[in-house]
């Protein structure tokens, strides 16, 4: 395997759905934004579990368990968030959860959580290594 091959994929793909996800939220997609919002999050922990295991990125969506296979130290205020942020992946996913997440994303909701997401982003990419 190709560890910077497979680091370089996580992260030019979580960047794209960055770009995605505020696209999506300036043309009142509000819950595919936070749904792409969290995918970016996930590919860039995926990216930084591959930096730092030198092994495939787990096929897994839970941002937690993620965070917690990295050796980045998180707050309790950006652990709550990733808990938060992975109801964006599950909510979008599966019919009996797919009305919680059009309820709760307003554009006011979508536009304050989308904030937090690209600020997670730039400081989860700061910790990769060049």
């Amino acid at each position: 395997m190709n560890v910077e091959k497979q680091v370089q994929y996580w992260i030019g793909t979580a960047e794209e759905n960055v770009q995605t996800a505020e696209s999506m939220l300036k043309n009142g997609h509000y819950d595919w934004c936070l749904f792409v919002g969290q995918l970016a999050i996930e590919k860039i922990l995926k990216a930084i579990v591959v930096q730092t295991t030198k092994g495939y990125a787990p096929r897994i969506h839970d941002l937690v368990k993620l965070a917690e296979l990295t050796n980045i130290s998180f707050s309790q205020e950006q652990k709550e968030f990733l808990f938060l942020a992975a109801e964006f992946n599950m909510e979008t996913r599966y019919p009996e959860d797919l009305g919680k997440i059009y309820k709760r994303a307003t554009k006011e909701f979508s536009e304050s959580n989308f904030i937090i997401i690209k600020e997670l982003f730039i400081w989860l990419k700061s910790h990769l290594k060049s």
